[in-house]
């Protein structure tokens, strides 16, 4: 990839996450891992994949990474159907401004979960000794 493409994409998800933090309005806290962005707010979560690849996964174009959200959400509907609320395609409307499932390009996507209190997260109840077999297994 051309320092010029790699620019242009880090500009469009740099977009993105502006349009992104702008439809929370509450923003809690913004986590960035190797592969994406979660964006949490006081009730909904938006995870975005970051434009990357990898010898094990690539997201580097956008629609490679709607069919990764696509995917992510049916995979999790069978254990966690009650977070896992859809995914959103970020469009670009005929003003250039981005919106969520318009008829123009796709820009990006997004996972749109239901957020749920930290205390559930798996090391908050490690730290409890509230973790067994039973409640790691699938």
């Amino acid at each position: 990839m051309s320092r010029e493409t790699k620019d242009a994409v880090e500009s469009a998800q740099s977009q993105t996450l502006l349009f992104l933090q702008a439809q929370l309005r509450d923003l809690r806290e913004k986590i960035e891992t190797h592969i994406s962005y979660v964006l949490i707010s006081e009730n909904i979560v938006f995870k975005l994949k970051k434009a990357v690849a990898f010898s094990y996964l690539d997201f580097s174009t956008p629609k490679q990474r709607l069919t990764m959200c696509l995917r992510e959400f049916s995979l999790n509907q069978k254990y966690a159907s009650n977070l896992y609320l859809g995914v959103r395609r970020i469009t670009r409307a005929a003003n250039d401004a981005l919106e969520f499932d318009c008829a123009g390009a796709l820009i990006d996507a997004v996972v749109v979960m239901q957020r749920f209190d930290d205390s559930a997260l798996f090391d908050a109840l490690a730290r409890q000794g509230a973790l067994d077999r039973k409640s790691t297994r699938l």
